[in-house]
């Protein structure tokens, strides 16, 4: 996952490593939708997903969707400025948060 730009150095080490072993699946950015996480606006994220997870296609890997957490219209926009770009996402993420009981 790139996580966003805060973490870009630990990005800049994945992205040597999948040279080396090219991954399967490649999730984009950790809740850009919101302040304390990735926070990114729409468009902004989409350039830096056709910088930097869309090449990847070209090797066959199958990219994802950033991992929102509510704003569906952030989605939207992202997804709709992507396809303006030529580019696409195989599967969307999911955040699931979930309190499990057990008797």
């Amino acid at each position: 996952m790139f996580w966003g730009e805060k973490y870009r150095s630990l990005w800049n080490q994945r992205v040597a490593e999948m040279h080396k072993k090219t991954p399967k699946y490649l999730m984009s950015f950790n809740e850009p939708d919101v302040v304390g996480q990735a926070n990114m606006d729409p468009n902004s994220a989409a350039d830096l997903f056709m910088k930097e997870i869309y090449p990847w296609t070209k090797k066959g890997v199958k990219v994802c969707s950033p991992a929102i957490v509510w704003n569906l219209k952030w989605m939207q926009t992202f997804l709709s400025a992507i396809k303006k770009q030529g580019g696409h996402v195989d599967m969307a993420c999911l955040h699931w948060y979930v309190t499990c009981a057990y008797g």
